[in-house]
């Protein structure tokens, strides 16, 4: 499927678009942006 743009797109040629073998855990991550960001626990489940 050609880009909308009309550029050529050279994903899986020159760039391997395939998931990591180190994943995210969304658990994890948030409580580093918790942590980083110094917002309380409470205010933080508010947003």
């Amino acid at each position: 499927v050609p880009r909308p743009d009309g550029k050529e797109d050279y994903l899986g040629l020159v760039v391997v678009d395939e998931p990591s073998s180190k994943q995210s855990d969304p658990h994890v991550l948030s409580l580093q942006m918790r942590y980083t960001s110094k917002q309380p626990v409470a205010s933080s489940l508010l947003t």
